[in-house]
């Protein structure tokens, strides 16, 4: 009896399985996105109603876009820093690498340390 096609065959089926379970999750959070944006658009069509109640149609559009834009600016800021933060690891990693291949090789203690800020940022 052969036991690869056996094992073949089983993992074959535990990864139907673990598929089918992923695209039912992925269906899931789909509805539950959909849903949340209609439940956010609401909220803010009755913020804005709210506003022009208080400031005026005009007013309540023009802080309804100066909200939207403050968001977009703090996203695309974190967006920027996280950017750079990773650029700048990536150039540290290869800084390390590239003196890690000198004529002389790598100290233990260059070594040692990019081993241990390997663990402190995992």
């Amino acid at each position: 009896m052969k036991i690869l096609p056996l094992a073949l065959a089983f993992f074959d089926g535990k990864i139907r399985e673990q598929l089918t379970g992923m695209t039912t999750t992925a269906k899931s959070l789909a509805v539950v996105g959909a849903l949340a944006t209609v439940s956010a658009v609401f909220f803010l069509t009755a913020l804005t109603v709210v506003l022009a109640s208080r400031i005026g149609i005009v007013g309540a559009c023009l802080a309804m876009s100066a909200l939207f834009a403050l968001l977009a600016a703090v996203i695309y800021l974190r967006y920027d820093r996280a950017r750079r933060t990773g650029k700048a690891i990536r150039a540290e990693r290869v800084a390390i690498a590239a003196s890690a291949d000198t004529v002389g090789g790598a100290g233990a203690g260059m070594l040692l340390h990019a081993f241990l800020r390997g663990f402190r940022r995992k």
